[in-house]
């Protein structure tokens, strides 16, 4: 209703099937190193880019371009925790256009540098 639009909340139409969340998703892990776009979403969806984004926030709480990039922090946290390869190889891997913007990219998603995350899950392990 009007009244719960004013309040925040969304209506059943303003979000996302679970089917729509689970292509999204399927669409943006096989992605990763190239990034998504939003058109792209949309469409597979069934949805215009506007509705796609409005009902994509109402069905996660978060935006497209947010999700990816948990998705991407979360693969980067996987490559770290698997082996030993350079920082700078797992952010060209997943796309980022530098180490700094992985790094800063790392640090707002996590709340910690990658170097520190690192070393604070191998210290775990010990």
């Amino acid at each position: 209703t009007a009244t719960d639009r004013y309040h925040g909340q969304r209506t059943h139409a303003e979000r996302l099937a679970s089917w729509q969340v689970e292509r999204v998703n399927d669409y943006m892990e096989r992605r990763l190193s190239e990034g998504v776009r939003l058109a792209d979403m949309a469409r597979i969806t069934g949805l215009s880019p506007y509705h796609f984004l409005r009902a994509f926030k109402g069905a996660t709480g978060c935006t497209p371009h947010q999700w990816f990039t948990n998705k991407r922090i979360d693969r980067a946290k996987e490559l770290m925790m698997e082996s030993q390869r350079s920082l700078t190889s797992i952010a060209f891997e997943l796309g980022f256009s530098s180490p700094g913007h992985f790094s800063s990219t790392f640090r707002r998603a996590a709340g910690v540098a990658p170097t520190d995350w690192r070393r604070n899950f191998t210290a775990q392990d010990l």
